[in-house]
């Protein structure tokens, strides 16, 4: 976004058909979209990067290293001087990354929760079992905790305590996909139905948004530096949410495409949206 107005990075030679599934700014400020491809932004447009990547990426971490660890569907894959090298781990179908405060890195799979230390990548073990081995979404927050989305509901990793919150915790139909923290550290859940939901004192609370179409299936959201609210939904584009009035962005807009994955804010606060 520059200024009010959404303009479209794809469309070129290099990058004719996108289809983003995250976009990440490195640690040197380089604005990075993965998909069905690695895509570098240049001078506001896609330049793909020949990295002999054929598969779709779900999920991207950028190590302390500098290298970065992809989520394909060929398993997890690092990238490193331009070069991939396979993680042997025993997660299939791994869809989600995260780097924690303490150098860990976790992968979130179909097949369970698993922990990358020491250069070893080893299933996640607790007394108390997960409640699903199906893993869609993951987040820490400020006080170190590790909230897992999967598909028999929110689970937070806490020290060696397990808590998981679920149907009898508010969440209607258990399977949670996306998981945020917004600027006052108040984390909120969106489940497999496109509901909402703000964790308020252990609880999942059903959030509404006044005069969003009863249609809207809610994928992700995210709180820009100014406080405002971006819903982006997978079948009716993104709404601006708590900054004046609720105001759409679709395909009549100059959106690609209806289904929004992921937001980003740059360092120049510019709003990217993935689709």
């Amino acid at each position: 976004k520059q200024g009010q107005r959404f303009v479209r990075v794809d469309g070129t030679a290099s990058a004719p058909n996108v289809s983003a599934a995250e976009i990440r700014q490195d640690s040197a400020g380089q604005l990075w979209v993965y998909g069905n491809g690695i895509y570098r932004v240049e001078g506001g447009v896609l330049a793909r990067q020949n990295s002999g990547l054929t598969r779709g990426v779900t999920a991207i971490q950028e190590q302390t290293d500098g290298s970065v660890w992809l989520a394909t569907a060929i398993g997890v894959l690092e990238l490193r001087g331009g070069r991939l090298k396979p993680i042997v781990s025993s997660a299939a179908e791994p869809v989600r990354l995260l780097l924690d405060d303490l150098g860990n890195i976790w992968i979130g799979a179909t097949n369970g929760l698993f922990l990358a230390r020491g250069g070893h990548v080893v299933p996640f073990e607790d007394s108390e079992p997960m409640p699903n081995n199906s893993v869609s979404a993951l987040y820490e927050d400020h006080e170190n905790n590790i909230w897992v989305g999967t598909g028999d509901g929110l689970v937070r990793l806490h020290k060696t305590a397990v808590t998981t919150l679920n149907g009898k915790d508010g969440i209607r139909g258990d399977a949670v996909s996306a998981i945020a923290k917004d600027r006052s550290g108040r984390i909120w859940a969106v489940a497999d139905d496109g509901m909402l939901y703000r964790i308020d004192n252990g609880k999942a609370v059903k959030q509404s948004v006044d005069g969003l179409p009863a249609d809207a299936r809610i994928r992700t959201i995210f709180q820009d530096r100014k406080g405002c609210y971006w819903i982006g939904t997978s079948n009716l584009g993104f709404f601006r949410w708590q900054c004046g009035p609720l105001k759409a962005y679709n395909k009549a807009s100059g959106l690609r495409h209806n289904g929004v994955r992921a937001f980003l804010e740059d360092r120049k606060s510019s709003l990217w949206v993935a689709t």
